[in-house]
């Protein structure tokens, strides 16, 4: 039993429901009929005719059953191969991508905040597109990556994690515990007070460096250095928070 999400390809709940629907349909097509159709009708009743004339029928009438009776029999083959490219068909246009998120972070880990994996897969289709004459892409995947750039949105996780950066190294004095408490929220934890808070991120988080924090107040140049260098470390420095 496959379940339905909000995700990369169904963005909406009623595109969810959409994709519900046509998942019910094509299951329902696959399912064997309760009765005959028509070809299997006739294959069953000349059959039954040619079984039950067969002492009774000359030559040429049973060569004549058999012949329409081959014949019917290739009209059923190629209409259960229509049936089947059908189905492949649909099976192809109707997979269901909307775990693919949740599949891809079952690969890299948690993310740091809600919508992570498709602002960097938007990000690298954007390099893949400032680059393309120069790496060589080919037009099919130009083509791709042009479409991931457009029609993938940015997170409002991610406006909102950059406005909750500024806002925590708006006080001097409140810096380090409103980073403490914000970074927890994304996967770090204090491992030593000292001079300085350090805080290091759970091994889950891939590629999350060790950040430390200043316990004295700072100037409002150096806050803003703090966020700056707290943003690299995130990696969200050069994800754009802009359509």
């Amino acid at each position: 039993m496959s379940r339905s999400f909000i995700g990369l390809q169904t963005k909406t709940s009623d595109e969810v429901l959409d994709s519900v629907r046509k998942r019910a349909i094509l299951s329902r097509t696959q399912m064997p009929a309760r009765g005959w159709d028509w070809t299997e009708l006739q294959e069953r009743s000349l059959h039954a005719h040619r079984e039950r004339e067969r002492n009774r029928l000359s030559v040429e009438e049973s060569e004549k059953l058999y012949l329409d009776e081959i014949s019917n029999l290739q009209d059923r083959v190629s209409e259960l191969e229509n049936r089947l490219s059908f189905s492949s068909l649909n099976s192809i246009e109707d997979v269901d991508f909307s775990n693919t998120e949740d599949d891809i972070s079952c690969l890299i880990g948690p993310e740091i905040y809600s919508g992570e994996t498709s602002d960097r897969i938007r990000y690298a289709a954007d390099i893949a597109l400032k680059y393309a004459d120069q790496l060589g892409i080919d037009k099919r995947s130009i083509e791709i990556f042009r479409v991931i750039s457009n029609k993938l949105s940015v997170s409002p996780a991610l406006v909102d994690l950059k406005r909750d950066l500024k806002r925590a190294t708006t006080d001097p004095r409140r810096v380090a515990s409103e980073l403490t408490g914000l970074l927890g929220e994304l996967g770090y934890a204090v491992k030593s007070e000292n001079r300085h808070v350090r805080l290091e991120a759970d091994e889950n988080y891939l590629g999350l460096e060790a950040i430390t924090l200043p316990k004295t107040p700072s100037d409002s140049r150096g806050l803003k250095n703090l966020r700056k260098q707290i943003e690299r470390t995130l990696g969200i420095t050069k994800l754009p928070d802009q359509p």
